[in-house]
């Protein structure tokens, strides 16, 4: 920070200026990199997961799983989003 002086002649200190955010266009490659690995990730965790697993023999448990997973997904997903992709 670098002094200024107010209307009274004081020192005081100058806010810096944040800088810029990146422009969404610089983030979107790595961005949608990372969100289509999380995807694929966690996509080939659950097929290896719960396919064939006890999990799977109740519709009621699977379906509450599965929607767990997406919502988890969709978190995560979020967090990526909010960091611009970089991992």
């Amino acid at each position: 920070m670098s002094d200024i002086e107010n209307e009274a002649g004081e020192a005081v200190a100058a806010e810096a200026a944040p800088a810029p955010a990146p422009a969404p266009a610089e983030n979107a490659p790595a961005e949608n990199a990372l969100i289509a690995t999380i995807d694929r990730i966690i996509d080939e965790w659950f097929v290896g997961s719960m396919h064939g697993s006890i999990v799977s023999r109740s519709t009621e448990t699977y379906n509450h799983v599965q929607s767990a997973v997406l919502k988890l997904k969709a978190r995560l997903i979020d967090e990526a989003r909010r960091h611009g992709g970089a991992a």
